[in-house]
């Protein structure tokens, strides 16, 4: 999610509200906001086909709710919806926002970019083995002499390519409806991944699981999965440029069965273990009809909360700052549907509940699957 933050003072006094512009990508069918308790105002945005994102002019008062729908119209999910609604305070609109995951229907509920108009394809034969990934398409794994062709929109795109611990990236070719890459050899363009041993401060109860994922400024994106959490891989951060986002998440779960986990998110792999934890979450629950939830331990080392569904099918979120909940109730969140213009049918069942402590390159994360009243 990218935003905008430009404040445009309307008035000197705290209970004026003021105006950031929020990007959303693709576009929406509706997004509509309160402030300081007032009426709904359905909001009109500006779209860029370029950027594929539409901004919207959302005032920011003492407080203020956010509800943005789109829809997926691709082929695999035509129909389904993703919502989600946002209660925030003035008091930090920058964190709440860049925290806040806004409605995104350019990919499926497994995460795949859904192609909706013009498809491009993608084709090569490689006299070698890699995994590869163009555009927002997940990697394919590619077989020496083996065809292969990748579907994604035309457009400038990027590259990635990995085997073994190196890897390739290609920037900047632009595919219209058919593009043939040119053999790629790990010998002469392969670049080396470095290794870190991610140690985080966990309980004697919980198992360490790694990943990495590395998206480039025109979208080719690739994830590594780590089995041992002594020889994460990442690429090195002079390879990157300006609007590549590398991100390595190290997750916690307990040894035996449970329904939560927590962990760190962090741009450099090195700070991973430097990262303060959240505590675990030691019990929430579903209020009746599960549109809401409580939970404990009650902690003010967190900036917001969010109920959400978890992938599949239609999607709908329910986040909150830790300030709008101080005021409102901590250790308890419900999704407002009494909505101007929200059609009811756009909701889905709430299930996982995540606590989030926020910051620009490093994030730390607790989350749990509430049980039922």
């Amino acid at each position: 999610m990218k935003f905008s933050w430009g404040w445009l003072l309307l008035a000197a006094c705290g209970t004026d509200p003021k105006v950031v512009d929020l990007a959303i990508p693709g576009t929406q069918v509706l997004v509509t906001e309160k402030v300081n308790g007032g009426t709904w105002t359905k909001l009109s945005g500006h779209f860029d086909s370029t950027a594929n994102t539409t901004t919207y002019s959302i005032e920011v008062g003492d407080e203020y709710e956010l509800v943005a729908v789109c829809m997926r119209s691709g082929p695999r999910d035509a129909g389904q919806t993703v919502a989600g609604e946002l209660f925030d305070t003035g008091e930090d609109p920058p964190t709440t926002l860049a925290a806040w995951e806004v409605p995104d229907c350019r990919f499926d509920s497994t995460g795949t970019l859904d192609l909706t108009d013009r498809i491009a394809q993608v084709t090569a034969t490689f006299g070698e083995e890699m995994d590869l990934s163009v555009s927002m398409q997940p990697p394919v794994h590619v077989s020496p002499g083996e065809a292969f062709s990748i579907a994604t929109v035309p457009g400038v795109h990027d590259l990635i390519a990995f085997h073994d611990t190196r890897f390739v990236l290609r920037r900047n070719f632009y595919v219209d409806t058919t593009a043939i890459l040119a053999p790629i050899y790990f010998d002469a363009e392969g670049l080396p991944m470095l290794s870190e041993a991610v140690v985080l401060a966990s309980d004697p109860d919980e198992r360490t699981d790694v990943s990495n994922r590395l998206q480039t400024v025109h979208g080719a994106r690739f994830d590594w999965a780590h089995e041992d959490s002594h020889g994460a891989l990442y690429v090195p951060v002079q390879y990157l440029e300006v609007g590549d986002v590398e991100r390595l998440e190290a997750d916690l779960f307990p040894l035996t069965a449970a329904t939560g986990s927590r962990g760190v998110l962090v741009d450099d792999p090195r700070r991973a273990g430097v990262v303060r934890l959240l505590p675990r979450l030691a019990a929430s629950t579903l209020h009746p009809g599960g549109a809401g939830v409580t939970w404990t331990p009650i902690t003010d080392d967190y900036t917001t909360a969010t109920l959400r569904t978890r992938p599949d099918g239609s999607w709908l979120s329910v986040t909150a700052s830790k300030s709008w909940l101080a005021k409102h109730g901590d250790g308890t969140l419900d999704f407002d549907a009494e909505i101007d213009g929200y059609d009811a049918s756009w909701s889905a069942p709430l299930d996982e509940l995540v606590l989030t402590r926020w910051s620009p390159s490093s994030s730390a994360f607790t989350r749990s699957i509430p049980g039922a009243l």
